[in-house]
C-alpha cells in the first residue's frame, strides 16, 4: 500500500490532493492507500471525503487499508488530551462505518521536552481508554514510530505489553528504527508478534 505521508509537501504546496494519488497509486500498481487526517496538511479535515473516495478507490481495484491520525495522545494537559482522544474516537467509528480494518496513530508523545519514562504511562491509558470502542467496532489501533521520544524496540515493547490489547498491534517503521541507531532485523525479531504493518 501507499501512504499519503509520501506527498505531505506536495498536498500542502497545492500540487496534489486525494483524487490525483489515487490515480496515481493505481497506476503504479500499489493496492491500497492508508489516508492520513493530517489537519496541518490537508487543511482541512477530510472525513467527509472518505466515502466518495472509496468508490473511486473501487473503481480502481483499491482497497483502503488504514485509516491514519496524528495525535499527541501523551499530553500534560487533561482537557487538550480528551480532545485528541476523542478524535481517535472519531476515526475508529469512520474506520467501522467504511470497513476499514485500522486506525494508525502517529505523532503520539511529540510534546516538547517529554521523555519517555515521564510519559509512557499517561499514553499507556490514553490507549486503553480509546480501546472500548475499537474493540466493539472490530478496529485495530496500530502505534507508529514516527518520532524520537517512542521510537526505539524497549519502548515500543514496553507499550504493547502494559496496553496487552488484540486489538492494539504497531505500525512499525524500519527506517525510523534505523535512523534511532537500532537494527531493523532485531526490532522485526523481537516485536513480530506486535505487528500489523511495515513501513
Amino acid at each position: 500500500g501507499l501512504t499519503t505521508a509520501s506527498f505531505d509537501t506536495a498536498i500542502q504546496g497545492g500540487r496534489t490532493n486525494l483524487v490525483k494519488i489515487i490515480e496515481s497509486a493505481a497506476n503504479l500498481g500499489f493496492e491500497g492507500l492508508e489516508i492520513i487526517n493530517k489537519k496541518e496538511v490537508w487543511r482541512k479535515d477530510i472525513s467527509d471525503d472518505i466515502k466518495v473516495n472509496l468508490v473511486r478507490m473501487r473503481e480502481k481495484k483499491q482497497r483502503y487499508f488504514a485509516y491514519g491520525v496524528s495525535f499527541d495522545l501523551g499530553l500534560s494537559d487533561d482537557t487538550l488530551r480528551w480532545r485528541m482522544m476523542n478524535k481517535v474516537r472519531e476515526a475508529i467509528l469512520l474506520a467501522a462505518v467504511t470497513n476499514v480494518s485500522y486506525v494508525t496513530l502517529y505523532g503520539c508523545l511529540t510534546e516538547e521536552g517529554a521523555a519517555f519514562a515521564e510519559k509512557k504511562d499517561v499514553l499507556v491509558k490514553t490507549i486503553k481508554d480509546c480501546l472500548d470502542l475499537a474493540e466493539m467496532k472490530h478496529v485495530t489501533l496500530c502505534l507508529a514510530n514516527d518520532n524520537p521520544t517512542l521510537n526505539g524496540i524497549a519502548n515500543l515493547k514496553a507499550v504493547c505489553e502494559e496496553v496487552a490489547s488484540p486489538n492494539f498491534k504497531l505500525s512499525l517503521d524500519l527506517g525510523q528504527i534505523a535512523m534511532g541507531g537500532e537494527c531493523p532485523v532485531e526490532a522485526l525479531k523481537t516485536l513480530s508478534q506486535y505487528v500489523a504493518e511495515v513501513l
